[in-house]
């Protein structure tokens, strides 16, 4: 039995190009690959958070049924940053940003990818 949880790969790019692998419980129905264009309020809010004060990781691991999230920044020079948030135990800047990002799935204008 599945749950309600979204379940999906979402790749920001610098230049604000959005690029989204929709795999179940998405708003507005989405299933399967998707591009758009973040606008420059939206690229702000999700650059705001400060990558590097963040922990490799939150939560309590042991209770396997509850959501988690992998959160991955890649900086210049092939460097990046692995998150893991069990259970949305983040920091409340890290839990806006999700929150933001779930926004995206009703604001942005979805252009499906032909594959």
């Amino acid at each position: 039995m599945s749950g309600k949880c979204l379940v999906y790969t979402i790749i920001i790019h610098k230049d604000g190009k959005v690029y989204l692998e929709a795999l179940r419980n998405i708003p507005n129905n989405l299933n399967g690959t998707y591009t758009s264009k973040l606008g420059y309020l939206d690229w702000e809010v999700i650059t705001h958070l400060d990558f590097n004060t963040l922990n490799k990781s939150y939560g309590n691991v042991r209770y396997t049924d509850f959501s988690s999230t992998d959160l991955e920044i890649f900086y210049s020079k092939g460097k990046s940053k692995k998150v893991h948030d069990h259970f949305s135990e983040a920091t409340p800047e890290l839990i806006k940003l999700y929150e933001h990002i779930e926004l995206l799935f009703i604001k942005l204008r979805w252009k499906r990818v032909k594959q």
